[in-house]
């Protein structure tokens, strides 16, 4: 045999090695079975251009235009002309080019009649690839003509892929631009290297975050926060460095070191460096990108590289604009803007505070410029570390600005925080302060107009002998004075048994039944109406102290009134009590309850049915305390709920550790129910309750559709005026009387 006509069979390794690329495909037309055969002959276990041959036999034009209706996949065509019809070959090139749009695929006309398809007016008039004749496709040259045209194809396919994929980049690349923010950017780059390579990918991205005006030379990975993550790395997002595996912590040092894209294996690592921070996006990536890949994620790291340096400059610039540049905490703008954009409800009990340091013009004077920047710093380092769940500002001067829940930004929160001296250089340096509070309610004003009241307070604070102190109310001028009136009015009324205990019911959402009530203190006139409504006269009775008393009073009228209505018949639920932090944090609080609950054992009455509220900013304050309190009152056999959920900062954790029975959905959640805004918090806080086995009581509730949508969720019970307002005793006997018959009816 000629060596031209030699077949190059690849050995057993060569051929295991091959399967693991994907073979070409051709598809081979001819209504010849000896020509099929032939073909197969000589192309099976073949290997060309590294990859095997995979042969699709069809014997007709017909045939092949119905199988490539269904499958296109094809590297080459060997194509007969004359088959059904002289021209059938002719007009199968036609319709794989025109109607089917395979252009990349290659086109070889095989004929044994010439004469039907003459070869320069065939090439002139259809798109092929290359003509022989039948006769002379020896072995050697069948190899030859099918080599080039898979070389031709694999040309061909590579500039596709390289186009596309540069398309890819170019499109991507624009999704950049508008990313002005390391969150955004960072979310943004992940999923375009993720459209690039075409496939899925785990990566995160991580950043410094921006503190100041210092260019970053760390090459610590601890110094990077995680902005996003995805993949198999989702789950590391906002994570701490330690908690990752070392090789992927070592990969990261490396990279900062180096200061250069690391690609290894299925990793790559790529440094992003701006004008203020240095970022880091790993990459896990199966699998592992192929040269021109790698050549890919290069180029668009240049441009993700271009757009984190404008983000990073963006957010620098943003936080100049809105950091006071001595102490990086926030500035007096930014503050007025964080009050105009998050309003408080009435029922979230948030303080905004102005601190003042006291005598410091002198203790700057004392110490010098540099010592006294340096004491500012340190005021602001103690404050941002005590107060974790408030938002510190620095508002000028040495005044300070705190914005958040009530139980930290408190009088006595506050001024406990400066109870041991400020290191200031070697010198240990006293800080008194003085305090102006301003409670935020829903109707408290703009930015602006929130600060200026706390700052009305805080002068009159600093004139004040009394106290280091003081709230804003509507009217400063007379604030004194009202305060002391009010106060005393209400010692004055509480000696006469002027004040009243009223209850308003609560309902299951199961059966309709009454479950239990709760007690709320009211201050009622002789018209009718109040002195002073709750929100008014009780804060002033915590601070004054008079809460405690009242409270324990209230304990035993709640106590009183679920005696009688049990020996009447009229009720067979449970009373709940709000306690307040005064009266909680008394020592002989444990004591006091377990004396009520010993008078309702005498009564037949069991501990359980008297149940105790608790807010949410009491139970989370000073862990450790709250749970043996709760743990007492427990082995007493009272009933412990959870008050105003939602609206502070307690976690799964926290509750599962507190012996708790049920937890109260706050109104202002399920008022979101009616204002169109969905009940996600509402749905959260059952679930969560569901799974720590506690009920649920929705306050507020005043519409079907509130009660409805309550009891899909699964909430226990529900409050509110739908049911019934609060009532005093007399109406709320007559109230029972007709709930028990209406039920009844039904």
């Amino acid at each position: 045999m000629p060596d031209d006509d030699l077949l190059l069979f690849d050995d057993s390794d060569a051929v295991d090695a091959a399967r693991a690329l994907p073979p070409w495909r051709v598809l081979v037309v001819d209504d010849d079975p000896e020509v099929h055969q032939v073909t197969r002959l000589v192309l099976q276990n073949v290997k060309l251009l590294g990859r095997p041959i995979e042969i699709v036999d069809s014997y007709s034009m017909a045939q092949s235009m119905s199988l490539l209706a269904e499958d296109r996949d094809f590297a080459v065509v060997w194509l007969d002309v004359v088959m059904e019809t002289p021209d059938a070959g002719l007009r199968l090139i036609t319709h794989i080019r025109a109607q089917l749009q395979m252009l990349e695929t290659r086109i070889i006309l095989r004929t044994g009649q010439p004469g039907y398809a003459p070869e320069l007016e065939v090439f002139a008039e259809y798109d092929i690839n290359d003509y022989h004749a039948k006769t002379e496709l020896t072995h050697a040259r069948l190899m030859t003509a099918m080599t080039a045209a898979l070389r031709s194809y694999e040309q061909i396919e590579t500039n596709r892929r390289n186009t596309e994929l540069m398309e890819r980049i170019a499109r991507e690349s624009a999704k950049l631009n508008g990313q002005h923010t390391l969150h955004s950017l960072s979310q943004q780059g992940l999923a375009s290297l993720e459209s690039i390579l075409g496939r899925p990918i785990s990566g995160l991205f991580a950043a410094q975050t921006p503190a100041g005006d210092e260019a970053p030379a760390d090459d610590d990975p601890g110094h990077l926060r995680i902005l996003a993550s995805q993949g198999s790395l989702a789950a590391h997002t906002d994570a701490e460095w330690a908690c990752l595996p070392a090789a992927t912590t070592d990969r990261v040092t490396r990279c900062l070191n180096l200061a250069q894209h690391l690609f290894e294996d299925e990793h790559c690592t790529l440094h992003l460096y701006g004008e203020f921070l240095v970022a880091i996006v790993l990459l896990e990536i199966l699998p592992p990108p192929s040269a021109v890949e790698r050549q890919a994620i290069h180029l668009f790291a240049a441009n993700l590289n271009t757009a984190f340096a404008t983000a990073s400059l963006f957010e620098q610039l943003h936080f100049n604009a809105t950091h006071d540049h001595l102490t990086a905490l926030w500035n007096r703008q930014h503050l007025i803007n964080h009050l105009d954009e998050h309003p408080h409800s009435e029922g979230r009990h948030d303080v905004l505070a102005l601190l003042d340091i006291n005598n410091f013009a002198e203790v700057n004077d004392a110490l010098g410029d540099e010592l006294g920047d340096e004491l500012l710093r340190s005021v602001g380092e103690r404050l941002s570390s005590r107060l974790t769940h408030s938002h510190i500002a620095r508002i000028g001067g040495d005044v300070f600005a705190v914005v958040g829940p009530e139980s930290e930004a408190n009088p006595s929160s506050l001024l406990h925080i400066f109870d041991t001296p400020c290191q200031v250089g070697d010198n240990n340096i006293p800080v008194s302060v003085t305090l102006g509070l301003r409670q935020l309610h829903s109707d408290g004003g703009d930015g602006i107009s929130l600060l200026k009241s706390a700052n009305i307070a805080l002068s009159r604070a600093k004139k004040s002998v009394v106290t280091h102190f003081e709230y804003f109310l509507p009217e400063m001028e007379e604030h004194t004075q009202r305060h002391l009136e009010i106060i005393r009015d209400l010692r004055q009324a509480f000696d006469a048994e002027k004040l009243d205990v009223w209850f308003q019911p609560q309902i299951s959402l199961h059966d309709g039944r009454i479950s239990g009530m709760e007690a709320l203190i009211r201050w009622p006139n002789e018209h009718g109406g109040f002195v002073h409504p709750p929100n008014v006269f009780i804060p002033l009775a915590e601070d004054s102290g008079l809460i405690i008393d009242i409270g324990q009073w209230v304990l035993e009228r709640s106590a009183d009134t679920l005696i009688q209505l049990d020996e009447e018949g009229l009720f067979e639920g449970r009373v709940a009590v709000n306690v307040s932090m005064p009266q909680f944090r008394t020592q002989s609080f444990v004591h006091d309850v377990a004396e009520v609950i010993d008078i309702l054992k005498l009564q037949g009455l069991q501990p359980d049915r008297l149940e105790l509220e608790i807010t949410e900013s009491i139970a989370m304050d000073e862990p450790k305390v709250v749970q043996r309190s709760f743990h007492a009152l427990k082995e007493i056999g009272v009933r412990i709920a959870i008050d105003d959920f939602g609206t502070g900062y307690s976690s799964m954790g926290q509750l599962r550790a507190l012996p708790i029975d049920t937890i109260k959905v706050d109104q202002m959640f399920v008022r979101e129910i009616a204002q169109g805004q969905g009940a996600l918090f509402a749905e959260t806080i059952i679930g969560m309750s569901k799974r720590l086995g506690v009920e649920t009581v929705a306050e507020g509730v005043e519409t079907e559709e509130q009660a409805g949508l309550l009891r899909q969720l699964g909430c226990s019970d529900a409050q509110g005026w739908l049911y019934a307002r609060a009532m005093p005793m007399p109406e709320l006997r007559l109230w029972l009387q007709r709930y028990r018959q209406q039920m009844q009816a039904t």
